[in-house]
């Protein structure tokens, strides 16, 4: 019996570890909202000057058109 209890017990500290160390890395990787609305700005900026033809555009775009969508069965 005693066996079986310290084994609970050992297992409730493991997930309790297991838990700090998800919510330290939850923590470490977390990111705001503002930096990434910052990042999506930057991009569609990018985006709209390699659509423009920029030869200094970081995301090189060409422009296509899709006049027909194939039919799917």
């Amino acid at each position: 019996m005693v066996v079986v209890v310290g084994a609970t017990v050992g297992v409730a500290e493991r997930k309790r570890k297991v838990g700090a160390v998800i919510e330290d890395v939850e923590r470490t990787l977390s990111t705001t909202m503002a930096l990434l609305q910052g990042i999506l700005d930057a991009m569609v900026l990018e985006m709209e000057r390699g659509v423009c033809g920029d030869i200094h555009a970081a995301v090189k775009m060409l422009i296509t058109y899709v006049d027909n969508l194939p039919i799917l069965i």
